[in-house]
Parts: C-alpha cells; structure tokens; sequence
C-alpha cells in the first residue's frame, strides 16, 4: 500500500526548487530555486514567511549551520551567508 502524506500546509513556489534544508531544531525551513531567491519559513507555531532574499545565481545548496546561519550555494560556484534573524549577509567572491 503507498504512504500517504497530509501535508500541514502547502507552499506554493514560483521557480523550480533545488535546495531544501530544515534546521536541527525544526524551527526553520529555507529553500532556493532557479529564480536566485531564498525563502525562509519560520515553523514554530503556524507557518510564517520571513523576507526572502536574492543571491543572483540559480540556488543549488541551502544549509542551516551553527549561530543563525543559512549559508547558499549557486550554480557559479559562489557561497553566500544570511544570518535569519539579524538579516546581516556576506558571500565569498
């Protein structure tokens, strides 16, 4: 018999997704798509978009890391930072 899932909620997404990554903690999920745009979600009680951001690249990685972290990988090989909550950003050249 296939597994059926009920999805808490759907989210609807106006580029391809290739990169997903929910935190440790389930708190946070963020994802990223041929678009350059990374949206993150907060899960803790109901969903709730946080400001989405663009890196300019098609988004190939998303991971959470340690201390608020999301860091973004594109299809040009380059590796951007986002902290989610403070909203400070830094990438490598």
């Amino acid at each position: 018999m296939p597994m059926v899932i009920d999805p808490i909620s759907e989210i609807e997404c106006e580029a391809i997704v290739q990169a997903i990554d929910v935190s440790s903690d389930g708190k946070w999920m963020a994802w990223g798509g041929e678009d350059g745009t990374v949206r993150i979600l907060d899960m803790s009680s109901s969903p709730k978009p946080i400001e989405p951001f663009n890196v300019e690249d098609s988004v190939t990685h998303v991971r959470f890391a340690y201390g608020d972290v999301i860091v973004v990988g594109t299809h040009t090989s380059d590796v951007y930072g986002h902290e989610r909550l403070g909203g400070r950003r830094w990438t490598t050249p």
